[in-house]
């Protein structure tokens, strides 16, 4: 017996409820309509029948006959037909005809007393009526008794009374039962070796797909299913591959992750230990104790740095970072942001191009975010930009989106690693010089702040033209928004360019 639990039993036991539900509505549906239509055709053979017993005894009344011979030929009628013949005059005198040779036609002869006692006072008045009863066997075989007028030249002389068992129709439904039962014994068992095979089809690659899911539950992400066939198995097994090429790539940069944030980690604390033993076990000497505690107090704050940008970076990824959108000028939060580095820019004395046009540029986004990823591409601008070299600021309208761009002049980043530079830890610097560079998570968190308002950014690096980033936000019309005012920000900047570009001229 197969096992409700398994698939084959499952749909094993659907096909067979189907099954036995059509078998038996269409059995039913079939003897009800076999049985109506036998009826029909039963009864109207019957009244035939009456009518031509009826021209019988209208030809012997009308020869002066003595009736013998009426009988004997209603008699050899009946026994042919198979019914019982009742003829009642209208002095209420039956002359029921005896028919020999079958014993069923005389076996509702109460039956046939009932019905015609009760149809009598109808027949007698010029109607053909009929009544159909139900025998007491398995079949419920039906029972017809027919009463047509006994007529003669034009009067009504008693009534004819036919009755008959359908034994024709209880044949047909036993034939009927016994070829719906083969039927039913030979689809059943072709039903059971299709699903059987389809169960088996279906199965198949359920139970590569289970052991593939419990080598990747064991950390096995390497583990593929192979698609051969072009159905939904096929497209549950390449769903399969891609969520496992996913954790895979999970995993890989979780480890990742990991090594770099130990490595990020380790370096300070190294350091910061090393130092405090050394002042403690007076191996540092006093007047240098105040220059190692320095160093110390920087490092300090770098892991303070790094532990906020991975908390931010949390947040974002996991999406517990809303944002604030509002409609705000974006050329305005450039010059804010800028006005910031005024001092970093001239200690590196680059040279500064601020292209902003004069009216404002509005869009709907998070103000504080994007002040965030404006100021840290700034800052990494300045920081990897070499000295006296050039720093660039321009905007742009396209096609509704305003094009922000941020780029250095300096040493380019490599064609092979810009695809990487917005991964967490990276950086183009192999050997992570924490002198060089930063806590190599603020461009992971500027690409999520970019992503998170549907926006893009990207990066190109080339010699002569140098490094540009980019990244767009969705232009809206102002309205009746109230200006900013906006004249110390564009008065500073001029003033900061005048100032520099005399500096350079006395250099």
């Amino acid at each position: 017996m197969f096992r409700f639990k398994t698939l084959f039993g499952r749909m094993m036991t659907t096909v067979l409820i189907i099954g036995a539900a059509a078998v038996l509505l269409v059995s039913l549906l079939t003897t009800r309509m076999l049985r109506a239509y036998t009826i029909s055709e039963q009864t109207q053979t019957l009244i035939d029948s009456a009518q031509t017993i009826n021209e019988l005894f209208s030809s012997d009344y009308a020869g002066g006959g003595t009736g013998e011979q009426l009988f004997s030929d209603i008699a050899q009628l009946a026994s042919y037909e198979k019914y019982n013949v009742s003829v009642v005059d209208k002095y209420n005198v039956d002359y029921s005809v005896t028919v020999t040779g079958n014993s069923d036609l005389n076996a509702n002869e109460a039956l046939l007393e009932k019905n015609k006692t009760a149809m009598q006072p109808q027949v007698l008045a010029g109607n053909t009526v009929s009544a159909v009863s139900s025998d007491s066997d398995v079949y419920s075989t039906p029972v017809i008794t027919v009463g047509v007028p006994l007529t003669y030249d034009g009067q009504i002389m008693g009534g004819i009374f036919l009755h008959t068992r359908l034994t024709s129709l209880q044949n047909t439904l036993q034939v009927f039962y016994s070829q719906v039962l083969i039927s039913s014994i030979i689809t059943l068992f072709i039903a059971l070796l299709l699903v059987y095979f389809s169960a088996r089809q279906i199965e198949r690659p359920l139970y590569k797909i289970d052991a593939a899911a419990k080598a990747l539950g064991k950390g096995n992400f390497s583990k593929r299913l192979n698609v051969e066939e072009c159905n939904e198995m096929a497209g549950l097994a390449e769903t399969f591959n891609g969520m496992a090429e996913e954790l895979e790539k999970y995993e890989n940069t979780r480890s990742s992750f990991v090594a770099n944030v130990s490595h990020e980690l380790r370096s300070p604390l190294t350091s910061i230990q090393g130092f405090v033993q050394g002042i403690l076990d007076h191996t540092i000497e006093e007047k240098d104790q105040e220059q190692y505690l320095n160093i110390v107090l920087s490092e300090t704050k770098r892991l303070n740095v790094l532990i906020r940008d991975l908390l931010d970076l949390a947040k974002i990824e996991s999406g517990q970072f809303p944002l604030n959108k509002t409609q705000w000028d974006i050329n305005e939060l450039i010059r804010r942001c800028f006005i910031s580095f005024l001092t970093k820019i001239e200690d590196k004395g680059l040279e500064v191009s601020v292209n902003l046009p004069e009216e404002r540029t509005m869009v709907y986004a998070d103000e504080d975010r994007m002040a965030q990823v404006v100021t840290n591409l700034l800052d990494n601008a300045v920081k990897f930009c070499e000295e006296g070299g050039t720093l660039k600021i321009w905007t742009y309208l396209a096609e509704g989106k305003v094009y922000v761009n941020i780029s250095n002049s300096g040493e380019t980043i490599p064609e092979e690693d810009i695809p990487f530079v917005f991964d967490r830890f990276f950086k183009v610097d192999k050997s992570h010089n924490r002198k060089a560079a930063g806590t190599g998570i603020g461009l992971s968190i500027v690409k999520n702040i970019v992503m998170q308002h549907n926006e893009k950014i990207w990066v190109n690096s080339k010699e002569g033209t140098g490094t540009v980033f980019t990244f767009t936000l969705g232009c809206v019309s102002e309205g009746k928004e109230k200006r900013r005012e906006r004249e110390p920000a564009k008065k500073e900047i001029s003033a900061f360019n005048v100032n520099h570009s005399e500096k350079k001229e006395d250099k």
